[in-house]
């Protein structure tokens, strides 16, 4: 008798940049115009989209630079979404992506 083969296959992983949006809840502020919000990037490996975004989600939640401006402006932790997932092209630079932030103020928003 023959014995059973179970073939094992890896999940294929493609490269993902997801650009993420975050929002500061309104505060009042003696000392001028205070962030509202920000937008950041970052490039994953992942199996799927759905991956991609709560990897990167997690990496944003997880910087020290979110909670810093959350403390600074005495406001509760910024609500963040996914605002773009791009599948990268193969051979297109995966480290190309920049890692800072863009934040953005009330004037801003007018």
């Amino acid at each position: 008798m023959g014995a059973l083969c179970r073939q094992h296959t890896e999940p294929v992983v493609k490269d993902y940049r997801v650009i993420v949006h975050g929002v500061l809840a309104p505060a009042s502020s003696k000392n001028g115009p205070r962030p509202r919000g920000f937008y950041t990037a970052r490039s994953v490996r992942a199996a799927s989209r759905q991956d991609a975004a709560i990897q990167v989600l997690a990496l944003v939640q997880a910087n020290p630079r979110v909670d810093e401006i959350a403390r600074e402006w005495r406001a509760s932790p910024p609500d963040i979404t996914v605002d773009e997932i791009v599948e990268l092209e193969p051979g297109e630079p995966f480290d190309d992506t920049p890692q800072g932030f863009i934040f953005y103020n009330e004037a801003d928003m007018r």
